[in-house]
């Protein structure tokens, strides 16, 4: 019988103990500093959770590996800003794209806003245009609103 007193005196402090470490590893988890975390990011946790429940805004373009404007979609915010095909993205709202995926990617910074300032080069003239943001809706069996080649990105 003083066995299983003991038993039970040495379960329900091991269950103490458990429950004392996990309350201290969730504290630090959930406040640990973001940017030590990921220096890359200026996002906080709640605005990175947020763009993934919400779409990514698209100014209705295709560009290539090298950000060249190769199609702008009817009707869209660039098509209104005046991208051109030719154009070339230097710039999103001051942030530089290292590639047509890295352009991409940036726009789920740009969840809560409306327009967004491109720099580019037409020509070999640069310029800055404000394109205004849209939410598509992809069509049924396609990823994206608009289809592209595998060796384009659209956004």
């Amino acid at each position: 019988m003083n066995n299983q007193i003991k038993s039970k005196k040495f379960t329900a402090a091991g269950i103490l103990v458990f429950g004392i470490l996990a309350g201290v590893l969730a504290w630090f988890m959930f406040n640990s500093d973001t940017e030590r975390a990921n220096p890359v990011s200026d996002q906080t946790a709640t605005e990175v959770f947020t763009s993934d429940l919400m779409p990514m805004p698209v100014m209705g373009l295709v560009v290539d590996r090298d950000l060249r404007v190769v199609d702008i979609e009817t009707g869209s915010g660039a098509e209104k800003a005046g991208i051109q095909k030719g154009d070339v993205i230097q710039s999103i709202s001051g942030a530089l794209p290292k590639s047509a995926m890295d352009a991409k990617a940036m726009m789920g910074r740009f969840v809560r806003e409306k327009q967004v300032t491109l720099d580019l080069e037409r020509k070999g003239t640069r310029m800055q245009l404000v394109v205004a943001l849209s939410y598509p809706t992809p069509r049924r069996g396609q990823p994206t609103a608009t289809p592209v080649p595998a060796d384009q990105t659209y956004f």
